[in-house]
């Protein structure tokens, strides 16, 4: 399962405007005023962020709004890092508190929006945290894990009724021939068969295929065959019905249901993106991206030249996205993300340039509000 074109949607809802590098302006350190009239010094976005969540002269409200305000100036509408974070603190006395910051921080995760339901649920507010939790449900499909979970979660469900539901079945129609079955595979031997014999003959024949190596599923093929040759014409056609959606089940849907479950984990490339987008990976990860770029790999690109914009290394960023460029000419979210380096760089000409270029070979809101 691919997720490589997906992914890039993804990048392009993160919201790459320009103030998202507000912060760089040709390498030099910005100085951003805060509420209480002091300034935070950052050399890149990241940092603008980590230095306002960090802050331990402000309250913890403060924080949260200069955290969020930042995280919105880079281009970052879910700060999920700093929302974990308020919710993993054990605090019953201020578990609304911290699950209300949470939702501020991060309105696209679920989680959040379920923690808040359940602290409003606790304090009687039951009409509200019906509501959150509605709120929680709507922002699975704007979640990418959680999108991917619910997925495979309901594929699971699926594969799970056409497999049951068949094997019951089968199962019961086997049940419903048995005797006669038994009593014919006797009389192959002799009339005299007595019946528990015929009995042990029958289940030593529909165990056959379990001692080949086949599994419960062989031992099905005993009660398909019971039900074919002891049932009517409706029994076989249902029959026959059943191990369609057995086959249904088994096959395609449960090992669709498998490969969406672990989505990430099978795509280390996706998982590191993934990582990068939100600033939270690791080297490892970095480590991964470097050596899927090296086997040319476009989105592994792309994410290392955002991560080093991000981190406030301009150079480094416009020398990867040109390079990007060499081998696509129209990538839209390069030429705008070049327009946008260039329009801080106090570069209007060139930027709107790149903005005409990408708007050429692809017409987004992104680039139009850009």
């Amino acid at each position: 399962m691919r997720f490589g074109e997906s992914f890039l949607i993804l990048l392009g809802l993160l919201g790459f405007s320009a103030s998202a590098w507000g912060s760089v302006n040709g390498g030099q350190i910005a100085l951003d005023r805060v509420t209480d009239g002091s300034f935070v010094v950052a050399a890149s976005p990241r940092e603008k962020i980590e230095r306002a969540w960090f802050r331990r002269d402000t309250s913890e409200s403060q924080r949260v709004r200069q955290t969020r305000r930042f995280g919105l100036e880079a281009g970052r509408a879910n700060l999920e890092g700093p929302a974990r974070a308020l919710l993993a603190i054990e605090d019953a006395e201020r578990s609304r508190q911290h699950a209300e910051w949470a939702v501020v921080l991060a309105p696209d995760l679920p989680m959040a929006h379920a923690a808040l339901a359940q602290a409003l649920f606790s304090e009687g507010e039951y009409r509200e945290a019906a509501f959150r939790m509605m709120e929680s449900v709507s922002a699975i499909p704007r979640h990418l894990e959680s999108r991917l979970w619910l997925g495979g979660s309901l594929l699971l469900v699926a594969a799970g009724v056409l497999v049951v539901s068949p094997l019951a079945f089968i199962l019961f129609s086997g049940l419903m021939g048995f005797s006669r079955a038994a009593h014919d595979l006797g009389d192959l031997f002799s009339k005299q068969t007595p019946g528990f014999a015929r009995a042990a003959l029958l289940l030593a024949l529909i165990g056959f295929p379990l001692a080949m190596g086949e599994g419960f599923v062989g031992m099905l093929l005993g009660g398909i065959g019971i039900g074919v040759l002891y049932g009517g014409p409706r029994d076989r056609f249902v029959l026959a019905l059943a191990s369609i959606l057995l086959v249904l089940g088994l096959f395609p849907i449960l090992r669709l249901a498998g490969s969406t479950l672990e989505a990430l984990d099978s795509a280390p490339v996706v998982n590191a993106g993934l990582a990068v987008t939100r600033g939270t990976e690791t080297a490892a990860q970095v480590d991964v991206l470097r050596e899927a770029e090296g086997q040319n790999d476009v989105l592994a690109a792309k994410l290392l030249a955002f991560r080093a914009l991000q981190n406030g290394h301009t150079e480094e960023a416009q020398r990867r996205f040109e390079t990007i460029l060499e081998t696509d000419k129209g990538d839209p979210f390069v030429l705008t993300t070049l327009g946008n380096m260039a329009f801080r760089a106090g570069e209007p000409r060139e930027a709107v340039g790149f903005y005409g270029r990408a708007r050429a070979h692809e017409e987004t809101p992104m680039i139009l509000i850009d």
